[in-house]
């Protein structure tokens, strides 16, 4: 029978030692290598995954600044076209002092749009990252506060026009009243009055070339000037050769009434047209400032 030996170097041996040096940096070195291939991995995945967020953090702005781009155009070109009917509302009342015309109303939803979610914590720093000046700041917050204030003052401007259409209302009314009390004793005093009457045929003559020659009853300027005008040049005539009468002293009293009321309703609408001609000039001033302060923006890549 055999035994078999195993020789096992003594702890005290230099072999034994030598062994146990040989494995400790067998270890150490798989270890440092384990750690090193770990380390590349992380480091590789952490810029893989910085570089993924910074594309989308660029993704996010750009796309911010293009939706910012396409509401300050949808802004601008409503708002161009509103100050040009304004200026026709204005030409208007320059031809027509006494008639009330129409505005075409348009619509500011990108202007309110802009005001509700354009901030400077988002959209502005994307701007002053992609846009960059020595001004960019200043050019945002710029374009903030005009679209603030145009939405203001073009979201008064319907009640504004409200105001003034039922004030027009009111006056045509009350000059009607007057004019028709005029035709009333006019039409009283032809009842009476014989067929060789002066007085009368004179008038005759006034009101029928007024009525001949009228267009729109609703014409106040008309009506003023060809048949009540008309009317107090006959009547002071009348009064100058002493011709007076209770009849004339009515009618005269009414038609200088009606006269100086349309001559009221007249100096009513200088002041209306001028309260929007100066509306006007405060628009087309914020208007050439938004589209200077948007120029950079909407000439960019991030306007195409």
């Amino acid at each position: 029978m055999y035994l078999l030996q195993i020789n096992t170097p003594s702890i005290c041996s230099g072999d034994y030692w030598n062994g146990v040096f040989q494995n400790a940096i067998g270890c150490a070195i798989g270890s440092f290598a384990a750690i090193l291939i770990s380390l590349y991995i992380y480091i590789k995945q952490t810029r893989e995954n910085n570089e993924a967020v910074l594309k989308s953090i660029e993704l996010k702005e750009r796309n911010q600044l293009k939706a910012f781009s396409i509401m300050l155009k949808n802004a601008i070109d409503p708002v161009t076209k509103q100050s040009e009917k304004i200026n026709f509302l204005i030409t208007e009342l320059t031809k027509y002092p006494t008639v009330f015309p129409i505005l075409k109303m348009h619509t500011w939803g990108n202007l309110k749009r802009i005001i509700d979610t354009i901030t400077v914590e988002k959209t502005g720093l994307a701007y002053m990252k992609h846009i960059q000046s020595d001004n960019s700041a200043e050019e945002f917050t710029s374009i903030l506060n005009t679209v603030d204030y145009l939405y203001y003052e073009l979201s008064g401007l319907p009640s504004f026009l409200e105001r003034s259409s039922l004030n027009h209302t009111e006056r045509q009314l009350e000059y009607r009243e007057i004019f028709d009390l005029t035709d009333s004793l006019i039409r009283d005093y032809f009842s009476t009055a014989h067929a060789e009457d002066k007085i009368a045929i004179r008038i005759a003559d006034i009101k029928n070339n007024y009525l001949r020659d009228r267009a729109d009853e609703t014409d106040l300027h008309y009506s003023c000037s060809n048949y009540l005008i008309p009317l107090l040049e006959l009547l002071k005539e009348l009064v100058y050769s002493n011709t007076i009468n209770k009849f004339i002293e009515d009618l005269t009293f009414s038609v200088s009434k009606g006269i100086a009321f349309y001559k009221s309703i007249e100096i009513g609408y200088d002041k209306f047209g001028e309260e929007l001609r100066v509306m006007k000039n405060e628009i087309d001033k914020n208007l050439f400032r938004l589209k200077e302060d948007s120029k950079k923006l909407l000439q960019s890549e991030y306007s195409k």
